[in-house]
């Protein structure tokens, strides 16, 4: 399998601004009367964990699969080609937020930015993967789903 498309998104602003929050809930356990440091030690945990995992997103594309993978990898999707029928360029709004989220039309899978690419498969269905190169990642689907077609037949 050749490999015809990989991209790696960094977060944006809104996670950075997020890695603050284990800081300030330390701070105010540490500063309390009644430290529960257990519950301290879980909370801060949780988040960084949920920080780092939603680090990046990382696109990837070939002959067969589309795989979507968030941080390291422990999030993840992978979509076959052949049952796309189409590739359109959107934008997300900020209310739709980042991570892995439900909007009003499929899954919506974006770690930054307002950009996306929506596939809609033959069965209706439909995800929007963010990103902030959507024209290279739209050809690298269009090229992948010509591929599928040309050796169908």
């Amino acid at each position: 399998m050749q490999l015809k498309y990989k991209h790696t998104q960094k977060a944006g602003v809104p996670f950075y601004a997020a890695l603050a929050v284990p800081v300030v809930l330390g701070i105010m356990f540490c500063v309390s009367e009644f430290p529960p440091v257990g519950l301290l030690v879980l909370v801060v945990c949780l988040l960084v964990y949920l920080l780092l995992m939603l680090s990046s997103l990382t696109v990837t594309i070939d002959e067969q699969f589309l795989r979507v993978r968030f941080g390291p990898g422990v999030f993840f999707r992978k979509f076959p080609v052949s049952e796309f029928a189409g590739i359109g360029l959107k934008y997300t709004t900020f209310i739709w937020g980042w991570g892995i989220r439900w909007y009003f039309g499929g899954w919506l899978y974006n770690i930054a930015g307002f950009k996306s690419g929506e596939i809609i498969f033959k069965n209706g269905k439909k995800i929007r993967i963010g990103t902030n190169e959507p024209e290279k990642l739209s050809e690298a689907i269009r090229q992948a789903m010509r591929q599928v077609a040309k050796t169908a037949t």
